[in-house]
């Protein structure tokens, strides 16, 4: 058989046309690593935090300053704020208090309440008999989710 110009030609030109294609398929499919690829490259944005609303907490003295160490025979104010996502205060939100203790220890007589209009609550915390420190928990209602915060104190 002879191969004329025009042959050698379309012979060249299907391979180029073949080739064109091949690199389109594997570019469509991701590379051919069995990923279907991206449209942004492979970057995936991050996903924003989901704002439910939020609970705030700090301990104060009778005085009103902030404080976390609870004198021998004294307490301190746990004072929870809560507020909706739009950060407006939610009233007559339930919020429920626990104390887990470390090396120390510390008692709530009142372990719920519900936020004033202002979505304020307070609650007292009293010094345990044994020196050390723990953690106040508070767990708020906003809708129909829980929101919830931690604050550290001491006994002294």
């Amino acid at each position: 058989m002879k191969l004329t110009l025009t042959t050698k030609l379309a012979a060249r030109h299907c391979a180029y046309v073949m080739t064109l294609l091949l690199v389109s398929v594997l570019t469509a499919c991701g590379g051919g690593n069995g990923s279907g690829g991206s449209a942004l490259g492979g970057y995936v944005p991050p996903v924003p935090p989901v704002n439910n609303g939020a609970v705030t907490l700090k301990l104060t003295d009778a005085t009103g300053a902030e404080n976390n160490t609870i004198p021998a025979g004294g307490s301190l104010n746990v004072n929870a704020t809560v507020v909706d996502p739009n950060g407006k205060p939610v009233a007559n939100s339930l919020v429920t208090f626990s104390v887990t203790t470390g090396s120390g220890s510390g008692t709530l007589p009142v372990s719920s309440a519900l936020t004033d209009s202002a979505g304020v609550v307070t609650v007292i915390i009293d010094a345990g008999l044994t020196i050390g420190a723990g953690t106040i928990t508070a767990d708020a209602t906003v809708a129909t989710f829980t929101v919830t915060n931690k604050v550290n104190f001491q006994t002294l």
